[in-house]
């Protein structure tokens, strides 16, 4: 929605590095999120909070599931993913030689718990692509910066290299990642 300038973060804040953010701020117009981003309007209804941004999205977009138990277990992919991320910064706090470590140790301890909550269908809930599995690529592919430990992390978790290859295989996603 904004053009941002990530470089200008240390030096100025997000007053510098998203000044259109601000104004907007300002002006009102993030009330639906708490004055904080994302925000995302749809038919001219403002809606807040990433988890419901994705979702919307991916039940106007085919991938989520009118089942209440798939949408439960999309929902419940997403979640225990929040969890990794949540351990993995409160680790960064503690420094490098932690993130080595958890890298090493706790990533993969983390995804082959995950690992066991899949189905053996190639897909992360179901039989088709979800919001789960573009949670999964999004985790694995685009979350961090050592993806070579990731990959370490899921070598011996064949649903979700599986999951995530099915995202990564669709056309416009290779065409999004390629730009």
């Amino acid at each position: 929605m904004y053009a941002m300038d990530y470089a200008k973060m240390k030096e100025g804040g997000i007053a510098a590095a998203c000044p259109d953010f601000v104004t907007a701020k300002a002006a009102g117009k993030h009330t639906a999120n708490l004055g904080r981003m994302p925000l995302m309007v749809v038919d001219g209804v403002a809606i807040g909070q990433i988890t419901v941004i994705k979702r919307l999205v991916a039940k106007r977009m085919g991938l989520y599931s009118d089942n209440d138990l798939e949408a439960a277990q999309m929902d419940m992919v997403m979640e225990h993913l929040v969890d990794v991320k949540k351990e993995y910064n409160d680790t960064k706090k503690v420094g490098e030689e932690a993130v080595a470590e958890w890298f090493k140790t706790k990533l993969p301890e983390w995804m082959g718990k995950l690992e066991l909550t899949l189905p053996d269908t190639g897909f992360a809930v179901g039989n088709k692509l979800s919001l789960g599995d573009t949670e999964l690529f999004t985790f694995v592919k685009l979350f961090f910066d050592d993806l070579e430990s990731v990959a370490a992390a899921i070598a011996s978790c064949p649903k979700i290299q599986k999951s995530v290859e099915a995202v990564n295989s669709v056309p416009a996603v290779m065409e999004l990642l390629n730009k």
